[in-house]
């Protein structure tokens, strides 16, 4: 997995090594058992059996226990591992097979403050981007004595009576109509002081094979842009009704390595002998997110709150960071590593200092004074 394929040279190696353990299995256990002038008495034969197998049982123990003789590689191998695995897993939320779930059910972020009556000082609701950030807004989260929950899934776009079907599973319709119609009732009845919508937005505005269906009408209804700025517009609605402050996270931008946490982990391990280090512009995320931007911009102008990472993960030259402080930044191309959640750590510090003002505690305080 992080390795690669052998090149020839250690496809050599280990034929030679394969064929040299197979002559001397052969010369020193094969043939002496078949000529029976070694190990004749039964108990002489089971007691070195059972030798032999606790030996091979003891290398196995030591080979698990130091996760594959980890000491052959660098001391940061093992936290470069960690980067490459996926973070966001954790935190996917648990629907049941009809599709509904309970606010214990859900992944919780921030402190473990559970008060009966008390509302949530926020959700995240969002997709793969969602899954993979709530990592740096749990740990901020904490930092601020703040309690949450975590509604994410992958291509479970953020927005109330739209259904993302992509054209190779078309069957998806019913199910994400019915969790997209429990979230929207565990919101009403939660109702939590901030809801934090973390997605790819520009994947939804603007990809081919997709298709997003407003369910209200139960038919497409305008272009992928017109359907998302609709239905957000609807859903600040909700929360300004319900007295829900709502956030939209900004998308991360792109980068240009495939798989920039693997190809670290093969550099370092000396699998490879070069790190491609393949970048984006900018201006290519500035283009991509043209159409989003033109939503946002109605938005803001309706109170809702934004935060904004990808200034973050551009360096001095306008090219996207992949790698810093001898760690990757990025998982693939779209989603970062928790480094990378900490390297974009400011703009969620911002975001939960000012949901920390608004927490009744705080209000009520300032009142006081």
């Amino acid at each position: 997995m992080y390795f690669g394929h052998f090149d020839w040279k250690q496809i050599v190696f280990a034929s030679v090594v394969s064929l040299s353990l197979a002559i001397l299995s052969w010369k020193y256990v094969e043939t002496p058992l078949r000529r029976t002038t070694f190990l004749r008495q039964r108990r002489r034969l089971f007691s070195s059996a059972f030798a032999l197998s606790g030996a091979a049982i003891a290398v196995s123990l030591l080979i698990i226990g130091s996760n594959g003789c980890d000491w052959r590689f660098p001391d940061n191998i093992s936290l470069l591992q960690d980067d490459a695995e996926w973070a966001g897993y954790e935190y996917v939320s648990g629907f049941d097979n009809d599709h509904q779930f309970r606010r214990s059910a859900l992944a919780s972020l921030g402190v473990d403050k559970i008060v009966r009556g008390k509302r949530l000082d926020f959700v995240v609701w969002g997709d793969s981007f969602g899954m993979a950030l709530c990592d740096i807004i749990n740990t901020v989260a904490s930092d601020h004595g703040l309690h949450g929950k975590a509604i994410v899934r992958s291509s479970f776009l953020p927005i109330p009576n739209v259904c993302v079907i992509p054209s190779h599973e078309p069957r998806k319709y019913r199910r994400d109509v019915r969790q997209r119609y429990n979230t929207m009732e565990f919101l009403s009845k939660a109702r939590p002081r901030n809801l934090i919508l973390v997605a790819a937005w520009s994947w939804y505005a603007d990809t081919p094979n997709i298709s997003l269906v407003d369910t209200r009408s139960n038919s497409e209804t305008g272009s992928a842009s017109e359907t998302i700025n609709r239905n957000l517009r609807n859903l600040n609605s909700f929360c300004m009704n319900r007295g829900i402050t709502l956030w939209i996270v900004k998308e991360v931008p792109l980068t240009g390595e495939s798989h920039p946490a693997t190809t670290l982990v093969r550099y370092v391990a000396g699998r490879t002998s070069s790190l491609s280090n393949q970048r984006r512009t900018k201006a290519d995320h500035d283009d991509k997110t043209t159409l989003v931007e033109e939503i946002f911009d109605v938005l803001k102008e309706e109170h809702v709150r934004f935060i904004d990472p990808a200034p973050l993960l551009f360096d001095d030259n306008q090219m996207t960071i992949n790698y810093m402080e001898g760690r990757s930044v990025y998982r693939d191309k779209s989603h970062l590593t928790r480094w990378g959640g900490q390297c974009v750590r400011p703009v969620f510090e911002e975001m939960f200092d000012e949901i920390l003002r608004q927490s009744p505690a705080n209000t009520n305080l300032i009142k006081g004074h």
